[in-house]
Parts: structure tokens; C-alpha cells; sequence
């Protein structure tokens, strides 16, 4: 017995919802400060952690995270509430839009490596520059 049941997990369902929920990221120094005043307590969520908040009455889960070696967070949202809770993050300061090719340009200046397109199961860290 291996995997999750074994882990206590029970049984695990698997459904796609790919078009079901999108993703909004904001990246930089600024990041929780703006993101702060539409989620109370953002500042104790950890590095590489998630928690569920309510933006604008939206379920959201918001994950601390970096693509681009700067402070930063995914917003995991009902793909038809995107659009509404893009525009409060607009209310409340003016960002910058950028898109896939320039956070994939900051992440190479960062020296962060992307699974698959950088480096693969064939890679060791010395080879990837990693180590």
C-alpha cells in the first residue's frame, strides 16, 4: 500500500480544472504591500505556503512564491471572477502588465532554472549551474 492512502489521505479524486480557475501573479517589492490591503494578515504566510482567503467575496488561495527572485504571490481564482479581482488590485495602485517571455527573462537573470525548458530528469545541478 503506497502513496497517499497509505498516508492516511483515504481515497483521492483528480479533476480537471484547467478551465475552471486562473491565475493572477504579482511579483516585486511592492507585491504584499498591495496585496495586503484586500487580504488581512499576508505578512505571516510563509514562503512556499498557500492559505485560502475571501477577495471581494471570492474564494481565493494565495500562494507565496518567486519566479523572478523578488517577493511575490499567486492568486488562484474562478476563472470568471479574474477579471473582477484584477481590477481591485488596480484600485488599488497603478501595476505594470507583463507577461510569460519577460518573467522568464527576470528568471534568467535570477540564475532560477524552469522544469522542463532548463532542465530535465538528465540534469545534475553542477551541469544546470546549480551547484
Amino acid at each position: 500500500n503506497r502513496g497517499f492512502g497509505s498516508a492516511g489521505f483515504g481515497l483521492i479524486e483528480v479533476k480537471d480544472v484547467t478551465t475552471e480557475m486562473g491565475i493572477i501573479n504579482l511579483q516585486g517589492p511592492e507585491s504584499r504591500n498591495i496585496l495586503s490591503k484586500l487580504i488581512p494578515n499576508l505578512e505571516s504566510l510563509p514562503f512556499s505556503q498557500s492559505m485560502k482567503v475571501s477577495i471581494a467575496g471570492t474564494e481565493v488561495l494565495v500562494v507565496r512564491l518567486t519566479y523572478v527572485g523578488e517577493l511575490g504571490y499567486e492568486l488562484h481564482v474562478p476563472s470568471d471572477q479574474c477579471q473582477a479581482i484584477l481590477a481591485k488590485i488596480v484600485e488599488i495602485q497603478d501595476i505594470k502588465f507583463a507577461g510569460m517571455e519577460a518573467m522568464e527573462s527576470l528568471a534568467a537573470e535570477k540564475g532560477y532554472r524552469h522544469w522542463p525548458a532548463d532542465i530535465t530528469q538528465v540534469d545534475n545541478p553542477r551541469e544546470a549551474g546549480m551547484g
